[in-house]
């Protein structure tokens, strides 16, 4: 997987409150700083059998605390694509 980069786009279902902290000494994202959540589905909005009352696929990034800051919710994702697939794919893309 290559490196994403980010477009902002007022249509989007993905929020990205903050970019990840990098580590000055191995120049990554700090290990162990981030804590993901997610309340997976297992089939797209074409694959179900009804329109209405479907859960959708909802994954949250949250940064534990850093120094004196509170830990807080950074990036946020809830939709129900046509294609699951579509759900994965940005998830791993947040998750990397």
């Amino acid at each position: 997987m290559s490196k994403v980069k980010a477009v902002e786009s007022r249509s989007s279902h993905l929020l990205v409150v903050e970019p990840p902290l990098i580590d000055p000494e191995t120049n990554k994202p700090y290990k162990n700083l981030y804590v993901a959540g997610i309340d997976a589905i297992d089939m797209g909005r074409s694959d179900s059998a009804q329109d209405s009352d479907v859960s959708d696929f909802c994954v949250v990034i949250k940064k534990r605390v850093f120094g004196l800051n509170e830990p807080k919710y950074v990036a946020m994702y809830k939709y129900r694509p046509q294609d699951i697939r579509e759900a994965y794919d940005l998830t791993m893309k947040l998750l990397t």
